[in-house]
């Protein structure tokens, strides 16, 4: 069993990272960075409309959890550290709010993390020429199933 450690209680998380979003907007400059791979994806919603929809979706959400990517629908950002290769496990993942400026479906690239890395980490993801991802809700750091680095 791997264990790790939380940077704070996840239910401070949400007050932690909007503060660091309102400094990080105040002078960007200032935050901490690391340079990072990352990719993304979106989870579809499960399909709907009788048993061959029910079927669909349940096989959607199952595929999804085998290859690594989590039961809940949305999108999603894993973040992995700059030397990392093929098949490595992420440092973290996070959920972000759909955002149009993002490619659509799944990729990845180089990026630059401002904040922290780890469980309950505050931070955001810079994109180089793109847009800035914010976490949605609080970043873990997988222990299981995992979507393997690029």
């Amino acid at each position: 069993m791997v264990v790790v450690r939380a940077i704070r209680p996840p239910t401070d998380w949400p007050v932690a990272q909007r503060e660091f979003r309102e400094r990080y907007t105040a002078d960007p400059s200032a935050a901490h960075r690391q340079d990072a791979r990352v990719r993304w994806w979106a989870n579809p919603p499960p399909t709907a409309g009788g048993t061959i929809g029910i079927a669909a979706g349940l096989s959607a959400v199952l595929g999804r959890w085998s290859a690594g990517r989590g039961m809940s629908e949305g999108t999603f950002v894993a973040v992995y550290a700059p030397t990392t290769g093929p098949g490595a496990r992420p440092v973290m993942v996070f959920p972000v709010s759909d955002d149009p400026a993002l490619p659509p479906g799944s990729g990845s690239g180089d990026a630059t993390i401002a904040g922290e890395v780890g469980l309950n980490a505050c931070c955001c993801v810079e994109i180089p020429d793109g847009p800035v991802l914010w976490p949605s809700y609080n970043p873990i750091v997988p222990t299981g199933r995992f979507v393997p680095a690029p």
